[in-house]
C-alpha cells in the first residue's frame, strides 16, 4: 500500500511539473490527459467498503428493535506477512428466539475489489445444512443492511488485545498467508471452517 501511495505522489508531482511546461506536441498532450484520468481512477474502486478499508476506516452499524440487536463491525489489519485483511464481526441477537442469535467473524484478505459482505454471505450459505435457522437468519440480515456508504469512521484502530488474538488465530486456521484453505476443508471438530 505505501508503495502505491508513493508511485500515486510521484505522479502527481510530474502531472504537477508538466502543466508548467508549454507542451505542443499532440501526442505528448493525450498522454499526459490519459495520466491525470489514471490518478483519479486510484481513488475509485470497484467495491466502496473495499475502499475505505483501505484507506484505513472502519465501518460500524449498530441497530436495536425491540428484543432484537443487529451489530455489524468491519476495519482493516495490515501485516508485513499477510498483506491487508479486513475483519468482519456481525452478531445478531434476539431474546424471544435464543435459537435465532447468531455471531459471525470473519478475516478476509482485502484487495479494491474484495465484496466482504456477499463472502460473508456466500460463507453462511455452506453452514446452512450445520446452523440452518441461525445461518438464514444471518444472511437474511446481512442483505438487508443499510447503505454502509453512511456509517464509516475514521478510527480503524482495533482494540490492542484483539491484534494479539488475530495473530493466534490466523496461525491457527490459516498458518500459509498465500493459501485460503490451508490443509481442511470443510468444519472442523469445533464447527470452525
Amino acid at each position: 500500500m505505501e508503495r502505491l501511495e508513493m508511485a500515486v505522489s510521484d505522479l502527481e508531482l510530474a502531472l504537477e511539473r508538466s502543466a508548467k511546461l508549454p507542451i505542443t506536441d499532440i501526442a505528448l498532450l493525450q498522454r499526459r490527459n490519459m495520466i491525470k484520468l489514471c490518478s483519479l481512477l486510484h481513488y475509485t474502486f470497484c467495491n466502496p467498503i473495499a475502499r475505505h478499508l483501505l484507506e484505513g476506516k472502519s465501518l460500524t452499524y449498530e441497530l436495536e428493535q425491540g428484543t432484537q440487536l443487529r451489530s455489524l463491525y468491519i476495519w482493516s489489519i495490515c501485516s508485513e506477512e499477510r498483506g491487508v485483511e479486513a475483519v468482519l464481526r456481525y452478531r445478531y441477537v434476539d431474546s424471544t428466539m435464543v435459537e435465532k442469535c447468531f455471531l459471525l467473524l470473519m478475516f478476509v484478505r482485502l484487495s479494491e475489489s474484495t465484496n466482504i459482505l456477499r463472502i460473508a454471505s456466500k460463507g453462511l450459505q455452506l453452514l446452512t445444512s450445520q446452523f440452518k435457522l441461525a445461518a438464514e437468519s444471518a444472511m437474511g440480515e446481512l442483505a438487508a443492511l443499510p447503505n454502509l456508504q453512511a456509517i464509516v469512521h475514521s478510527d480503524a484502530n482495533p482494540l490492542v488485545s484483539f491484534r494479539e488474538q488475530y495473530t493466534k488465530l490466523t496461525q491457527h486456521c490459516r498458518p500459509d498467508p498465500a493459501c485460503c484453505k490451508a490443509s481442511r476443508h470443510g468444519l472442523c471438530g469445533s464447527n470452525i471452517l
